[in-house]
């Protein structure tokens, strides 16, 4: 596997996971400019530095997820936000599932 950037030293972001990174800063930014919004306008409504909103349209993996909901929230989007990660409720696996699904995933006891 092929890596773009660090996220450190010891854990190299898959190149997926920037190419993804990249594709979102580049929807925000359109999403922005779409708006007639200069980036100042995003970061003031938002609360957070211009410098934030900078690294979050060039796709930086060290910006918070507070930010990129405090900035959709300003850009008006932030119910994008509810499709990230979310399960299939017609997903058979799911259906026959979702009442047994445990609540967190424990280490067996002498594993290590």
């Amino acid at each position: 596997m092929f890596y773009l950037s660090m996220a450190t030293n010891e854990f190299p972001l898959p190149v997926e996971v920037d190419q993804s990174l990249l594709e979102l800063g580049q929807r925000i930014s359109f999403g922005r400019r779409l708006r007639a919004l200069k980036q100042s306008d995003v970061a003031r409504q938002a609360g957070v530095g211009v410098s934030s909103i900078v690294a979050l349209e060039q796709g930086a993996p060290g910006v918070a997820i507070g930010t990129l909901a405090r900035v959709l929230w300003a850009l008006d989007s932030l119910s994008e936000l509810d499709q990230v990660a979310t399960v299939d409720a017609s997903d058979p696996l799911v259906t026959s599932r979702v009442d047994t699904v445990p609540q967190r995933i424990r280490q067996k006891k002498g594993l290590k």
